[in-house]
C-alpha cells in the first residue's frame, strides 16, 4: 500500500495554499466548495478567464483562510487489485466517504489513480 502526506503548516488567520488536479466531472464552483474558499478566489488566483471551463489534468492553486494551524491530507496510490472497500478499511473510513472525498461516481478504480482517504 503506498501512501502519501502532506502537510501544510501556517498561523492561524494566514493564507494556506496548496494545489488541487482537476478531475472529469470537477467544476469550479466544486472545488472552491471542497477547499472552503469561493469560486472567484480560485479564478483570481488561478488567472482563469472563463469560470464554466476548466480543464482534467488542469493544476489549479487553491488559497483559504484557516483557523486551524495545520491541514492535513492523506492518500493512496491505487495498485491492481485494490478495492474501494479494502482501502476504506485500512484507512478505517467507508467507500461512502472515499467516493465523496473523491467525486467517484461508481465504485471503479484504476492503478497508479491517487485517492484522498483523509
Amino acid at each position: 500500500m503506498n501512501l502519501q502526506n502532506s502537510k501544510l503548516t501556517t498561523k492561524p488567520s494566514t493564507a494556506l495554499t496548496t494545489t488541487y488536479k482537476v478531475k472529469k466531472g470537477d467544476t469550479l464552483s466544486g472545488i472552491a466548495q471542497k477547499f472552503h474558499t469561493t469560486v472567484s478566489k480560485l479564478k483570481s488566483l488561478n488567472k482563469i478567464k472563463n469560470v464554466n471551463f476548466i480543464r482534467v489534468r488542469q493544476t489549479i492553486k487553491i488559497q483559504a483562510k484557516g483557523q486551524k494551524t495545520t491541514i492535513a491530507a492523506k492518500y493512496h496510490k491505487v495498485v491492481k487489485g485494490d478495492t474501494l472497500w479494502e482501502i476504506a478499511k485500512k484507512n478505517k473510513t467507508t467507500v461512502k466517504k472515499l467516493k465523496s472525498l473523491n467525486k467517484l461516481k461508481s465504485d471503479i478504480i484504476y492503478p497508479g489513480q491517487k485517492i484522498i482517504v483523509k
